[in-house]
């Protein structure tokens, strides 16, 4: 086994904080404001290639595109890939302390649209790479760098991705789990929900029937249920959660509004179904149509994003040989591995038979945040244990 205090020694640190800071200019918002998810393609296309990498320029729509990087090692061996995702969300710039899109360090973190979900996990991947090629370090079978667009919204880069390649045996996705490994996440849905009623003039409201007032006994009913979700159990995995997103209706002040709508937000586990979720949202609506003859509703549940719930199989030998690489690296004894509390793309590597498991640095409870940051020391343990891996398979 590798010696991990080489590996630490010889991290560029440098190289992984200033490729960060590179990557936090790239406007790479999604939804696209711009081109920026192909920019920065085209921006990780050129580095890889500086470090040796056989690079592929992916474009998957307009103004979006993966960057591809092969590596290949010395003797038969797995295909590995380490795998990032290009795009953020979007950032209000009045509300930060910072530009977003200006990195700022400051006490140990760098704070920046991106830092932490998860352009970090992408810079430590790179740093990782550097040493294996300047250091000429030997490794078996091949690695792949495999960084997607469109993580955020409707997946269409790990889609891309995965009809183009072939199958690998394992993966590690780079989402920020505050450096642990995790081994499964919750899925993800969004569900449109609208009540109807009759348009009237607001003066006179009882010749109208109000859809806002319909709506009221729906978030009431959800709250009620979101309650409930609190009494299911599952290992280690957060509990499935329910979360009303947004809300609208009305079209004129002085005008009954004849519709309403919200938009909820539902975290599934592993064993629950898309349509096992719709089921019982329904059956809530039921039940207030039963006691209401003038309620009167429709439920439908959005293909973006819709992300499936997953976890990799426990017997997994890749799983079994992270837990050791991850106990030799980190020098703690490990026994079990938490899931990642958000959704992410390794339901898509699964489906394809890749073993796949999560670990990059950040924390998740910085994802989305205004003054996003990310502890830097997290970024070159990352790097280390990339390369510790990727050396040891």
């Amino acid at each position: 086994m590798l010696d991990k205090e080489e590996i630490n020694e010889k991290i560029d640190c440098n190289y992984i904080r200033n490729i960060l800071c590179e990557l936090i200019k790239i406007k790479s918002v999604n939804p696209p404001e711009n081109n920026g998810e192909e920019e920065i393609a085209k921006f990780l296309c050129t580095e890889m290639k500086k470090l040796g990498l056989k690079v592929h320029f992916d474009k998957v729509a307009p103004g979006r595109a993966n960057a591809i990087g092969e590596l290949e090692g010395k003797g038969e061996g797995p295909t590995c890939i380490l795998n990032g995702h290009l795009d953020v969300v979007p950032a209000k710039p009045e509300l930060w302390n910072t530009d977003p899109f200006m990195p700022e360090i400051k006490n140990g973190r760098m704070y920046g649209r991106g830092t932490s979900d998860m352009k970090g996990a992408i810079a430590s991947m790179l740093g990782a790479i550097k040493y294996i090629c300047e250091e000429n370090v030997d490794f078996k079978g091949k690695l792949i760098l495999s960084f997607v667009c469109d993580e955020e919204t409707g997946n269409m880069g790990v889609n891309d991705f995965l009809k183009k390649y072939p199958p690998a045996q394992c993966a590690i996705i780079g989402e920020p789990t505050n450096l642990k490994v995790e081994i499964g996440h919750r899925g993800m849905m969004s569900i449109l929900v609208k009540t109807f009623g009759v348009s009237g003039h607001a003066s006179e409201p009882d010749y109208a029937v109000n859809a806002i007032y319909k709506m009221k006994k729906v978030l009431e009913e959800i709250q009620l249920y979101a309650e409930e979700l609190k009494k299911r159990k599952h290992n280690s995995l957060p509990l499935p959660t329910i979360a009303v997103t947004k809300i609208q209706a009305g079209d004129k002040i002085n005008v009954i509004p004849s519709s309403c709508e919200i938009t909820m937000d539902r975290r599934s586990m592993p064993g629950e179904t898309r349509e096992g979720v719709l089921k019982e949202i329904e059956s809530i609506f039921e039940r207030i149509k039963k006691d209401d003859s003038n309620f009167s509703y429709s439920i439908e549940a959005k293909e973006h994003p819709y992300i499936p719930p997953a976890q990799i199989d426990l017997d997994s030998e890749f799983l079994k040989k992270i837990k050791k690489l991850y106990s030799e690296y980190f020098s703690v004894k490990t026994d079990h591995f938490n899931y990642f509390r958000a959704g992410c793309e390794q339901v898509y590597f699964l489906s394809k038979g890749i073993d796949t498991v999560v670990f990059g640095p950040g924390n998740v409870s910085q994802a989305h945040t205004v003054n996003e940051y990310i502890e830097i020391e997290q970024l070159y343990k990352a790097a280390g244990f990339y390369a510790f891996c990727v050396l040891n398979q």
